[in-house]
């Protein structure tokens, strides 16, 4: 009896031997598998820092500066005849003023740059029919020259006329003038407007003599 107690021992311990390796063998077939501490260490690269960047550099625009508006209304003035509709009668000027003299050489100061010296000695060589045409406005005015008096320094038929006086003509003038030649009516001279001031009717539309 005692020898099958002691076989029946010696079974129950090998069992119990037996599977607490195999759970053991388990166990350690689940464990991820780690690095041997004699295996050369893989260095790890190094962290790369990240680089400051540099936002875009924001820069104030200068303040707009306010417009002047143009000055569009009517007064009596020098003006070259920019374009003309024969079909309508509306023929558009560009003003300017003609400087000479004091108004001349503080213009070539003030507007130009000129040291006061070279001015003066400029506008002292002028001849008397030379002038500064000064134009800072690229504003056309229209004029409706079928409602207005004319003076044309040609006839009709494309004559100049003789001696500085424009001759009276009215709209029929300038048109027969205007199939004759474009030129005499838009660029061999230029006009004198002259207006009401109060009104700001035009009261004449003149070329003006060039010798």
């Amino acid at each position: 009896m005692k020898k099958l107690i002691l076989a029946a021992a010696i079974i129950t311990a090998l069992v119990v031997a037996i599977t607490g390796c195999a759970n053991e063998l388990a166990v350690t077939a689940d464990k991820p598998q780690t690095q041997a501490d004699d295996a050369p260490k893989q260095q790890s690269a190094p962290s790369e820092q990240p680089t400051a960047t540099v936002g875009p550099q924001l820069t104030l625009a200068p303040p707009i500066q306010p417009i002047e508006p143009e000055d569009k209304s009517m007064y009596s003035s020098y003006a070259h005849m920019r374009s003309f509709d024969p079909t309508t009668g509306i023929a558009e000027f560009d003003y300017f003023d003609i400087l000479t003299g004091d108004e001349a050489v503080d213009w070539l100061i003030n507007g130009k740059g000129y040291c006061s010296v070279d001015a003066q000695d400029e506008v002292d060589a002028y001849a008397d029919s030379e002038y500064i045409a000064k134009n800072l406005s690229p504003y056309l005015r229209a004029v409706d020259l079928t409602t207005v008096p004319l003076k044309l320094m040609y006839s009709p038929d494309g004559t100049l006329v003789s001696g500085a006086q424009a001759l009276p003509s009215d709209y029929t003038d300038i048109l027969a003038l205007w199939k004759v030649n474009q030129n005499y009516v838009l660029y061999s001279h230029f006009y004198y407007i002259t207006v009401d001031e109060e009104t700001e009717q035009v009261l004449l539309v003149e070329q003006v003599y060039r010798p």
